[in-house]
């Protein structure tokens, strides 16, 4: 153990202050309990700062609009798309309680738009996106709300370690930035790190390569995840969730055009994908329904190309209206971007390093299917079975870019951390994206804003559970 320079008392350490731990916080000290939040940066908020909303059904915002959400069907709806591989009771958890988590996050001071937007990744939807309100700040209301309650918010506070006793927490350790290192003794912890983007080594080891681009924050290093291992907690996150993007390979950080790029073909899948060889290798319309499933398939290749054209591109500029084309023919061929263009499928080969006749051939093969309406190989949606007769030519090798991690370690519903003997650890919780294991292999906007919503979910239920198991054992 660290050398300790000081030594204070709560209830409850909250360690992160992103959506789950200003949630977990806040209910927390709502219940009656004292309440440290530790965050590492000296910023409070988190991923919070940049997300822009949750799902809800059943909330005042969908009643007052008249909109009814089967719930059942929404949830086996998730369910069956991922093979039944998620816990379909955590699922329903989240979900039954999401409208009151929208009432309860509204009464705390965090504002909506009142009208629901359309929000759709394709033929998996329903109308649940509550968006927060643009400019309305909400971590900094969740904080307010936090402090007003008598809670205590430390930044450049980061947890280092678990403090055990007889297999039960009995605190934490955190490093402050001028390396003293403060103990918080304290009778339940609550991980709500973030997950483990910033990783490279934890990354690795689910999808077998580091050169990503990461949108994460940096505090989202994995450290409370490994806190917990190091404690007995059993790991996840080696079975490999990430919210993952397709981008130019080259593409080493985000600019204005690259959300764009990569994103608008989930919806409107005009382009081509070949591999290594110069071969398609998938139904790029894939996305309309299953909504990352692109990238998901690009990990059974060793690399992979998106193929466009001018005219397609325009298409897409049309459809999403936010002036980036004429920065994408800008930056082609620079070699900052990774994105090159060609007036022959051949030279686009060469200048991407693919077979030139091979790649011809397929491109030749796909505009054929284009001439009849027909993908004799993949089956791709007629609709977006558009050719490609007209140069320049666009494409770039496809990288990886990861907004986040989902599945940490494992836990029950409620939300108490599961030892490798598979039995809750005494005092230590988790909230967040440190959990997170309703997903598999790949994150799905079929729910838009799910993610949020089991944040705000598993924050509130573990301090829930934290509160009580402090009653129960008469440890207030």
């Amino acid at each position: 153990m660290q050398k300790v320079n000081r030594v204070i008392k709560y209830d409850i350490a909250v360690i992160g202050s992103g959506v789950s731990g200003l949630t977990a916080a806040v209910q927390a000290v709502e219940l009656g309990k004292k309440v440290v939040l530790l965050e590492s940066s000296r910023r409070i908020g988190g991923n919070w700062n940049v997300t822009y909303g949750m799902m809800a059904v059943d909330s005042p915002l969908s009643r007052a609009q008249g909109i009814y959400v089967d719930t059942q069907a929404l949830v086996n709806q998730e369910v069956r798309l991922f093979n039944y591989q998620v816990d379909s009771k955590l699922w329903m958890d989240v979900a039954k309680a999401s409208g009151e988590n929208v009432s309860w996050l509204m009464k705390q001071g965090v504002e909506f738009n009142e009208k629901l937007e359309p929000y759709t990744a394709g033929d998996i939807y329903a109308p649940v996106f509550h968006a927060w309100k643009v400019g309305s700040g909400p971590s900094q209301k969740m904080l307010a709300a936090f402090e007003k309650l008598g809670g205590t918010a430390m930044t450049e506070a980061k947890a280092v370690q678990l403090i055990m006793e007889n297999d039960k927490v009995k605190g934490v350790l955190a490093e402050r930035k001028d390396g003293s290192v403060i103990q918080v003794d304290c009778k339940a912890v609550i991980c709500a790190g973030g997950g483990y983007a910033k990783n490279p080594e934890m990354v690795s080891r689910c999808i077998g390569r580091t050169d990503y681009a990461c949108r994460a924050i940096a505090e989202n290093d994995g450290s409370t995840i490994l806190m917990c291992t190091e404690v007995g907690a059993k790991s996840l996150y080696e079975r490999g969730n990430q919210i993952v993007d397709l981008i130019p390979r080259e593409m080493k950080s985000v600019n204005h055009w690259l959300t764009y790029i990569h994103s608008r073909p989930g919806s409107y899948p005009f382009h081509v994908t070949v591999n290594q060889d110069a071969e398609r290798y998938v139904d790029e319309s894939c996305t309309l329904h299953l909504y990352g499933f692109s990238p998901a398939a690009a990990y059974t290749q060793e690399r992979t190309y998106t193929i466009y054209d001018e005219e397609k591109l325009k298409k897409l500029e049309e459809l999403n209206d936010n002036g980036v084309f004429e920065k994408l023919k800008s930056d082609a061929d620079n070699s900052v971007a990774g994105v090159y263009r060609a007036g022959t499928f051949e030279e686009l080969a060469e200048k991407l390093g693919l077979d030139p006749k091979r790649f011809a051939e397929t491109m030749e093969r796909y505009n054929g299917y284009c001439d009849t309406g027909e993908d004799e190989e993949y089956e791709k949606n007629p609709e977006f079975l558009q050719g490609f007769y007209r140069p320049p030519f666009y494409g770039w090798e496809n990288g990886y870019q990861i907004a986040s991690t989902l599945e940490g370690i494992d836990y029950n519903r409620k939300m108490e951390v599961i030892s490798m003997k598979n039995k809750p650890i005494p005092g230590l919780y988790v909230a967040g994206t440190d959990g997170a294991k309703l997903w598999r292999d790949y994150y799905s906007l079929g729910i838009p804003g799910a993610c949020n919503s089991n944040n705000v979910y598993t924050g509130r239920k573990a301090a829930q559970s934290a509160v009580a198991y402090m009653n129960q054992k008469g440890e207030d």
